[in-house]
């Protein structure tokens, strides 16, 4: 029984459902026979460990994770009820319009250390350029 109880409760702690392949009710017989004379060798007892409560926890290792099971389907039942109906997709209008550009860039939006060698973005000589007819005075 110490076999199965660990089982179930490994399940309902990990939320996984593998145990109870891998551990089915004849493995589980199985091992419990393997370590029965072991236990008593040594005179280890659940009932004993566990202060006289073996049957009451027995019963809530047992129980508890049908009832956790239960509760998460009807949590996610209630999810699913309380979550907003989804919308219809909008007529087709075609194509979303395109995005503006940024605008060109001037001395006031220019750093010094978009020319500099070690910003982090590659020099762009087109721009220094640009920049740099922009920053010039006409001449007088």
């Amino acid at each position: 029984m110490g076999v199965e109880m660990f089982r179930e409760l490994l399940c309902l702690v990990l939320d996984v459902e593998t145990p109870k392949t891998t551990l089915d009710e004849k493995t589980a017989r199985a091992i419990g026979q393997a370590w029965e004379p072991v236990c008593a060798k040594y005179g280890v007892d659940l009932g004993r460990l566990m202060g006289g409560f073996g049957p009451e926890l027995a019963a809530i290792v047992t129980t508890g994770p049908l009832l956790f099971k239960a509760w998460r389907a009807l949590d996610r039942e209630l999810t699913e009820k309380r979550r907003p109906p989804a919308r219809l997709p909008a007529a087709d209008k075609g194509p979303p319009p395109a995005p503006t550009p940024p605008p060109p860039p001037t001395m006031s939006n220019v750093r010094a250390a978009d020319f500099s060698p070690d910003a982090r973005k590659p020099w762009d000589p087109e721009l220094a350029a640009r920049n740099a007819a922009a920053a010039t005075p006409p001449p007088s």
